[in-house]
């Protein structure tokens, strides 16, 4: 009795945090179900200390007949318990989690008091939880959709009564938020100027921020627009109403659930369907994909478009400087000012004249930025977080481009590292979310890194296989880890009596797609 108390004991500790662990899984796939189960096999199933539960199973049956193996299964569970998750981004207690683990705690806890007894039984729970996940989830459901309607109407009812407010939009299979960021400094150093907050980019993110941070001394209003489906930027558009739209990119993101780029193209577009003809909408001209979409049922008038290479607004005298970037900017064929930055990479040079670009849009709603206040502006701004951000440790130069990796992006930045002086490192799962398209996306972006890199270093998982054959057939040396953390170490402990510089680019997608490193 005494070693099935114990067990019992220990065995709720494990539950709880086995099933925070999947909570957290669920919280950074988006709430989004489909997404949590590709997860669960590399991120829960296999863990190392759940060998250690697996193991146990056995003692537990034979504790039926000797006690002595209740006290083997307990120690092995306690090993597994004390076991830490190490959490990139740790869950964040929202109301929603708490009434998720409020649900789930009645579903796997009433259970067990009535099995207490049969402690094979409650053992076995463990392998079902996510099971406990998926029916916590439908049972709550209902209420989540009330929610998510009310937060939706007292959102849609406040911000249509602000009738001075101007609203930018902003979308992109990648480039959204910092387009974002770098249009809200701009805008900030003179007007009031709210911005959805980190990735904000759902309904309920756009919701909570107009019915939390928006005050109606507010003058602007910048929002980041994501999707996953076609016909969610519709609905966030229509019931936001931007005056300005923004498409940064269209490019293969995330196409395990849109399946192509036509509907990658079709969901970002939907950020215009709101704009009447005093509307304005900027658009990207250098990528394909943009430039060749049908616009025809686009009701505006005031089409604004930009690119390094081609648009209204263009640049040239291009040129990458040690740790920044100089460049020019041209309307047609007039130039317009020179400007100096500290942002890295093409995708930065071209989120900085969609900026640009914006600001002549603003014109028509009676905002204006001088190009003196822009350039100042512009050459203090420091890049968003994991999106090509640049720090030295020492001898290690570390370009930390660990947010959503894109091909267009990854190329950028494998550029940056090409004008670097010293030892050129990378750290790459490659291309995660390519869908159908893993197997060609991650062969292009191997022979990238061929030409530049001196060191790959890889980490495991289907995409970093394709490039780990491409290596191997080229007879490039490579080597390949099961954690960044792992990768990272390998690389201080071989350089660390160096003189030379060490130029280590990150690039992965880390919080859309890795629990933890």
């Amino acid at each position: 009795m005494v070693a099935i108390i114990f067990l019992n004991i220990i065995l709720v500790l494990y539950i709880i945090k086995c099933f925070i662990y999947l909570v957290t899984l669920f919280q950074q796939n988006h709430y989004d179900l489909k997404k949590t189960s590709y997860s669960l096999g590399k991120y829960y199933l296999r863990k190392t200390y759940q060998y250690y539960y697996y193991v146990g199973i056995i003692f537990v049956v034979l504790s039926l007949f000797y006690d002595v193996f209740g006290y083997i299964a307990s120690a092995l569970l306690l090993v597994s318990f004390i076991h830490r998750n190490h959490y990139v981004i740790r869950l964040k207690f929202t109301k929603r989690i708490i009434r998720l683990l409020f649900t789930s705690s009645l579903i796997i806890f009433i259970p067990m008091i009535l099995c207490f007894r049969f402690i094979l039984v409650n053992y076995c729970l463990v392998m079902f939880l996510p099971i406990v996940l998926v029916l916590a989830n439908l049972i709550n459901y209902p209420v989540e959709q009330v929610i998510k309607k009310y937060y939706k109407k007292k959102a849609i009812k406040k911000i249509d009564k602000m009738e001075t407010l101007t609203k930018i939009a902003i979308t992109g299979s990648f480039g959204k938020t910092s387009t974002k960021d770098i249009i809200t400094q701009i805008l900030s150093s003179k007007y009031l100027t709210l911005k959805t907050p980190a990735s904000y980019n759902t309904m309920m993110g756009l919701s909570l921020t107009i019915n939390n941070q928006l005050n109606p001394e507010t003058e602007i209003f910048v929002m980041e627009m994501g999707a996953f489906f076609v016909g969610e930027i519709e609905q966030m558009s229509r019931a936001f109403r931007p005056n300005i739209a923004i498409i940064t990119e269209i490019g293969m993101q995330h196409m395990s659930t849109f399946k192509s780029v036509k509907n990658i193209a079709k969901a970002k577009f939907e950020i215009a369907s709101s704009l009447d003809q005093n509307g304005c909408l900027i658009l990207n001209y250098d990528n394909e994909y943009i430039r060749d979409y049908d616009k025809s049922k686009i009701v505006t008038n005031h089409i604004y478009t930009y690119g390094i290479e081609r648009g209204d607004y263009h640049i040239e005298n291009l040129v990458f400087n040690g740790k920044e970037t100089t460049f020019s900017i041209f309307h047609f064929d007039h130039f317009v000012m020179d400007i100096k930055t500290n942002l890295l990479g093409r995708h930065h040079v071209l989120n900085i004249l969609a900026a640009f670009t914006t600001l002549k849009a603003l014109e028509r709603y009676h905002i204006y930025i001088d190009n003196e206040t822009f350039q100042k502006v512009v050459a203090k701004i420091t890049p968003t977080l994991h999106r090509l951000s640049y720090r030295e440790e020492g001898m290690y130069h570390i370009y930390d481009d660990s947010y959503s990796s894109n091909i267009i992006g990854f190329k950028n930045a494998s550029e940056v590292l090409s004008m670097q002086e010293g030892r050129k490192i990378i750290i790459t799962p490659g291309i995660v979310d390519g869908g159908e398209y893993d197997q060609s996306i991650n062969e292009e972006i191997a022979k990238v890194m061929i030409d530049i890199f001196d060191e790959i270093y890889l980490i495991n998982n289907k995409s970093s296989q394709v490039i780990a054959q491409i290596l191997k057939d080229k007879k490039i040396n490579y080597l390949i880890f099961s954690s960044f953390k792992e990768a990272y170490l390998t690389i201080l402990s071989k350089y660390n009596r160096s003189d030379e510089i060490i130029n280590i680019l990150i690039e992965n997608d880390l919080p859309d797609s890795f629990l933890e490193r």
